[in-house]
């Protein structure tokens, strides 16, 4: 099942992080471990990566969070929801941790573990090292950094690097990667270095420079000199510390422009992590702040550092991608996103089975996007999860991690989640909201929209499906569409009678008479056998005239006839529904033996269905605690959840929502809160608990 959960990271990191590297030729990192320990103890180091936390407490290493490549060192691949003790050394000093790999100094020699992919380590050895492992022999070094992707370390005042280079970012003056460090330069002065997710920044003579992504192959360095520290972000940008006054800027310009971001001139430099300082104790912040990794009870980007909380206490702190920990007054404290257990409060966000959200009992319909849900109970609308483009309906852009109220109307009947839009009927009037660069919400602009938009004044709407960029919809038996370019509805089908539709991320599928039709990418011979690569109008697949519903999901389509279901398209991770071995299936195929099919939803990797009331679902959805996967970690057959009277079921990207006895069901991937169930993150610092 662990590549699964890898798929559903990557989506996830590929939408936070367009910086579009894969991991090779590096350790690389995330976030799991998790033990007991003291609270009087002393955390002397901490490192936040992209989903996993590691940190040093009186000599000791402790890791928890996302375990997937190894990268807490505790000789699994387990998850930890809580800080676990890695190792029986008590003299590590520093720790330094990317995205799927982590890094630790002791005695100084230099340990890593995580996901390895170039053989620099040992002559032989696997591919992810479960455990801390020496690099080379030497026994001087003194900083560590960890890139999303490359390592970069200082010994004896001479600058390594090794790992991904696509962008530069190791400094040697080419693209290529590293499988061993690689010094950098012949000087021997070097006092800094932190990597980031392109870029690359030190310290040498009191200097700032910088290499990697948009520089040239010189790089940029500041003209002054008394920098004392220097921290790269994920994105593109840069903090330093010089005279107790901290400075900005961004990577990749010509020049270094440092831009003062506080009046106060007292910061202590060697607390500078990322974006989030510390000055007498007290605790400041600034920057992206989608996950509420700034802390202060928002998710407000902040230009300027803002102070956490009022304690005075501040000790160490440290910030990644998407979360921070800090120490204050000797106690632990984690913020932001815990989709992976990465702030160790004993939980993950991910939840594994149905999990019943909140208290209202009478849910009539349900629907899954990319990473946002929506659904109707008693006739009113109610949204959770991301909302950077206002998909949510809300009024706002403000991601929820709880269901929030769209329209106190009674009157809603239809809901349907594209990737970052949304549209729904009410009181047979179709309205649209969120995203719109393409024209996905139909209402002859580009504009995103907070709120619902009312689209087709004239018209009575009946039904209504979304996908990526595209939404169609039935008005009097017609078949109208938008999207991908398509500003307003068009009527796309002359001929009426249409009773569903189903848009999918390549094809779109409708049901007219009781025949099953067609549209869109046909390379693959998924729609006919003709040899044209896109099929621009309703093809009618086969010649039955009696099929009762379809569900186009972003690379495969379901239906269901006479009570049998029926799967074809591409069978990536099982979600046809059938173990083949072709990755394509050109032909609506039966699943199993079945014959009391009533509900389907087609998902981007997963499948979900419901027949005589038991819920089915099936693909690439991280069953590994209740069900058997196959050698490719997906189920290949429709597997059983417990329960009966389940009524509907929605698959998103990454998630599943369903109803039973009228009350909501979420489950999968909760990282931009669309379970709804409030646990995808926390907006202010929360003490770690060790027992």
């Amino acid at each position: 099942m662990r590549n699964i959960s890898v798929l559903i990271i990557f989506l996830m990191l590929v939408f936070f992080i367009s910086c579009g590297e894969n991991a090779v030729g590096i350790l690389q990192d995330r976030d799991d471990d998790d033990t007991e320990i003291a609270n009087e103890s002393e955390w002397s180091a901490l490192a936040t990566g992209g989903m996993h936390t590691c940190g040093i407490k009186s000599g000791e290493l402790y890791c928890w969070g996302n375990n997937y490549f190894g990268q807490l060192g505790n000789g699994t691949f387990n998850n930890l929801e809580k800080p676990t003790k890695i190792t029986e050394y008590n003299d590590w000093t520093k720790v330094s941790v990317g995205f799927h790999h982590s890094c630790a100094i002791r005695n100084g020699e230099l340990y890593c573990w995580g996901n390895l992919l170039f053989a620099y380590l040992v002559e032989e050895y696997p591919d992810e090292l479960l455990s801390p492992s020496q690099v080379g022999i030497d026994n001087d070094w003194e900083e560590i950094s960890s890139g999303e992707t490359f390592i970069c370390g200082i010994r004896s005042g001479e600058l390594y690097c090794w790992g991904r280079n696509s962008y530069g970012q190791l400094g040697d003056g080419t693209t290529e990667s590293r499988d061993t460090p690689v010094r950098i330069g012949n000087k021997n002065d070097w006092e800094k270095i932190s990597g980031g997710s392109r870029y690359t920044c030190g310290i040498r003579n009191s200097r700032i420079q910088c290499w990697g992504g948009d520089y040239s192959d010189t790089g940029a360095e500041t003209t002054d000199i008394g920098w004392k520290n220097v921290s790269t972000d994920y994105y593109k940008k840069a903090c330093g510390v010089k005279n107790g006054k901290i400075f900005c800027w961004e990577l990749g310009m010509e020049k270094i422009t440092p831009v003062e971001i506080s009046e106060f001139s007292d910061w202590k430099s060697e607390s500078l992590d990322n974006t989030c300082a510390i000055r007498n104790g007290e605790l400041y912040c600034w920057g992206t702040n989608y996950f509420g990794q700034i802390g202060d009870g928002t998710q407000v980007d902040r230009e300027n550092p803002v102070k956490i909380g009022e304690s005075d206490k501040w000790s160490t702190v440290s910030r990644g991608g998407y979360h921070s920990c800090g120490v204050n007054d000797g106690k632990f404290f984690c913020w932001g996103l815990n989709s992976q257990a990465q702030l160790g409060l004993g939980k993950s966000s991910y939840v594994y089975e149905p999990e019943k959200i909140g208290e209202l009992k009478n849910w009539e319909n349900i629907s899954a996007g990319y990473e946002h849900t929506c659904g109707i109970e008693s006739g009113k609308l109610y949204c959770t999860g991301r909302n950077g483009h206002g998909q949510l309906g809300n009024g706002s852009n403000i991601s929820q991690s709880s269901f929030v109220s769209v329209d106190n109307d009674p009157g809603w009947t239809e809901i349907s989640c594209g990737d970052s839009f949304t549209c729904g009927i009410k009181n047979n009037e179709l309205y649209c909201w969120g995203e719109n660069t393409t024209g996905s919400l139909g209402n002859d602009s580009m504009a995103d929209s907070n709120t619902p938009q009312q689209i087709g004044i004239d018209k009575k709407w009946e039904t209504i499906s979304s996908s990526c960029y595209q939404t169609c919809g039935i008005s009097y038996d017609e078949l109208y569409c938008w999207g991908a370019q398509v500003y307003s509805p068009v009527l796309f089908s002359q001929e009426d009678n249409w009773a569903s539709v189903s848009t999918g991320g390549y094809i779109s599928c409708g049901i007219k008479n009781g025949g099953l039709f067609c549209w869109g990418y046909n390379e693959n011979h998924e729609i006919n056998d003709i040899d044209e690569e896109e099929i621009n109008s309703p093809f009618q697949i086969g010649e039955f005239s009696d099929w009762e519903k379809i569900s186009s999901g972003r690379q495969h389509r379901c239906a269901i006839r006479n009570g049998e279901l029926f799967c074809w398209g591409q069978n990536g991770y099982g979600v046809l529904g059938m173990d083949v071995n072709s990755p394509v299936v050109e032909k609506p195929s039966k699943v199993g033996e079945k014959s009391n099919w009533s509900e389907i939803s087609s998902g981007s990797y997963h499948t979900c269905g419901i027949a005589s009331g038991e819920l089915y679902c099936w693909g690439a959805i991280d069953f590994s605690e209740l069900f058997n996967p196959g050698s490719d970690g997906a189920t290949h057959e429709p597997q059983r959840f417990d329960g009966t009277n389940w009524q509907k079921v929605a698959a998103g990207e990454a998630h599943t929502c369903g109803i039973r006895n009228g009350d909501l069901y979420c489950w999968g991937s909760n990282n931009a809160g669309q379970l709804g169930n409030g646990k995808a993150w926390e907006l202010s610092p929360v003490e770690v608990k060790f027992q």
